[in-house]
């Protein structure tokens, strides 16, 4: 469900962030990228809100 999804992500976001600031203080997470045989979530955070989007990955 969208919450769920929402809640997940968002948990996911702050530990990606954190590790992006621990490989490179200068550096900030801009897009973040998953990819699995059944979805592709693509995830771009900003300061206000997280965008999210969920698709059906082609096959290749």
């Amino acid at each position: 469900t969208t919450l769920h999804y929402a809640s997940l992500i968002s948990q996911l976001i702050v530990q990606a962030k954190r590790l992006v600031r621990e490989l490179d203080p200068n550096q900030e997470l801009e897009q973040l990228r998953l990819r699995s045989l059944k979805h592709e979530i693509i995830v771009a955070p900003e300061s206000k809100y997280i965008m999210i989007v969920i698709q059906t990955p082609e096959a290749l």
